[in-house]
C-alpha cells in the first residue's frame, strides 16, 4: 500500500477505464464508446482522500476506437474528427478544488482533441479504496464546435454540436520504495 500523505502516482487501468460520449440527433440519441483509457494521476492521499491542492492528471483517450456499434455512423465520426490525422486525445487536468458540499471535485484541465486544445472546467467525483486505487468518474456537456468541428450530417440524419461526455477511470497506485 502507497504511504498516505506522500505525493503518490495512480496508473490508470486501461481495461477498466472508458469514455462514452451521449450525441443527440434528429432520430434520437447515439452513444460512441471506448475503452483502454491510459495514463497518469499524481495525488496525496490524505484521511482517505485526495488531497485537491496536489492532484494532476494525464490522460490519453484513443479517440480512433470510438465506436457506436452502427458502422455508417462510426465511419462518418472518424471522418469528421480526422482519426487518421488525430487518433489521441488528451486530458491534462491542473486544479482540482472540493465541492462545498464535499460531494466531488471542480476540476480545470486542457484538452485536445481534433488537433485543438481548450482549456475546460467540470466535476467529478472520486473513491478511495484499498491497494490503493482511484475510481475518478465525471461528465460535462461540451460543444464540438469549440474544437473546429462542424456538427455531423449524414443523409436525413442531423447530430446536435452540444454532447454529453461521461468518463469513468480506475488507477492503481504503483509501488512505492
Amino acid at each position: 500500500m502507497a504511504p498516505v500523505d506522500r505525493l503518490t502516482r495512480f496508473s490508470l487501468i486501461p481495461e477498466r477505464s472508458a469514455v462514452v460520449v451521449e450525441a443527440t440527433s434528429n432520430v434520437g440519441p447515439i452513444m460512441f464508446g471506448t475503452s483502454g483509457i491510459t495514463g497518469e494521476i499524481l495525488a496525496v492521499l490524505s484521511e482517505g482522500s485526495v488531497d485537491p491542492g496536489t492532484a494532476a492528471a494525464r490522460l490519453e483517450v484513443r479517440v480512433d476506437l470510438l465506436a457506436s456499434g452502427n458502422h455508417l455512423y462510426d465511419s462518418e465520426l472518424r471522418r469528421r474528427i480526422d482519426a487518421r490525422r488525430f487518433p489521441r486525445s488528451t486530458v491534462e487536468l491542473h486544479a482540482a478544488a472540493r465541492r462545498s458540499d464535499g460531494a466531488g471535485f471542480d476540476v480545470t484541465g486542457d484538452i485536445v482533441f481534433h488537433g485543438v486544445r481548450r482549456t475546460l472546467t467540470g466535476g467529478v467525483t472520486v473513491t478511495v479504496s484499498d491497494g490503493p486505487r482511484l475510481v475518478v468518474t465525471g461528465e460535462e456537456l461540451v460543444d464540438i464546435r469549440d474544437f473546429a468541428m462542424a456538427p455531423p450530417t449524414m443523409l436525413m440524419l442531423k447530430i446536435e454540436p452540444e454532447v454529453n461526455v461521461r468518463l469513468h477511470v480506475e488507477a492503481a497506485a504503483d509501488e512505492v520504495s
